[in-house]
């Protein structure tokens, strides 16, 4: 069925239903690949990067996926910046500006981490 054909090719599945049952929307930061499926699936997140988001600039001319590169690299000046609280990312992910932060779920495709 559908459903299964998501959790195969990887998708957050049930680490998004976790977070839509425990309220979590808003201050998320997550794997791009995954932001278009968390907008269509939950669409009251407000994700971090999609891939509608490339291309957009902030209002000092940055860009959002600079951004983001620069927080999967380790810059966590710009990771403070975004005053992010819950971290969507795949499980095997190791992101050194959230090294610290709890594991607050867990499963064979993504974890969630929150800060402690």
């Amino acid at each position: 069925n559908f459903e299964d054909r998501l959790i195969l090719d990887g998708y957050p599945v049930f680490a998004l239903e976790y977070l839509n049952k425990k309220g979590v929307s808003a201050n998320l930061f997550n794997s791009y690949e995954w932001g278009g499926f968390i907008d269509w699936r939950y669409n009251n997140f407000k994700v971090f990067i999609d891939g509608r988001m490339a291309g957009w600039r902030k209002s000092d001319g940055k860009s959002i996926l600079g951004d983001y590169l620069k927080i999967v690299k380790g810059n966590c000046d710009v990771a403070n910046g975004y005053e992010i609280e819950t971290v969507l990312v795949r499980f095997d992910s190791k992101l050194s500006c959230f090294d610290g932060w709890e594991i607050e779920y867990q499963d064979e495709i993504a974890k969630i981490l929150r800060r402690g």
